[in-house]
């Protein structure tokens, strides 16, 4: 696996705690597909959607319970597909969102995860992203 952070001040030292939990963690979350739930494109959303809603269990409900159902479902799957709003490997009892912001607070840069391939590499943002450090694993 192979991880590309791009950072405008770290030029001196490799932040090197970031990538290799990065990689344990998108290997650790199968479902994982999308960064955030902002990136599922909205076709997907609706199919899921309308397949939600010809289930059984719903169908038996009224009407204004039933889109209820369908969204907060949904919402759940789609949390489910998300890498920020998964539970991070090293402490499930916060998301990769929130410890990518306590390592921002920590370090003093702007990071941001935007994008990751299974196969290939997860790429970090750090502030300006003049910088880069480069990662394989």
């Amino acid at each position: 696996m192979h991880v590309e952070i791009p950072c405008a001040h770290l030029h001196d030292q490799p932040p090197k705690h970031l990538p290799p939990h990065t990689h344990q963690q998108v290997a650790a979350s199968p479902d994982v597909r999308y960064v955030s739930v902002d990136d599922i494109p909205s076709d997907f959303v609706e199919k899921e959607k309308a397949l939600e809603a010809q289930k059984e269990d719903i169908m038996s409900k009224p009407e204004n319970v039933r889109e209820k159902m369908v969204e907060g479902r949904i919402a759940k799957t789609l949390k489910t597909l998300s890498l920020m709003d998964a539970p991070y490997i090293k402490d499930p009892n916060v998301t990769v969102s929130e410890h990518v912001k306590s390592m921002v607070a920590k370090i003093g840069e702007n990071i941001k995860i935007r994008r990751f391939d299974r196969c290939v590499c997860v790429l970090w943002e750090c502030g300006g992203g003049r910088g880069r450090w480069v990662y394989s694993v």
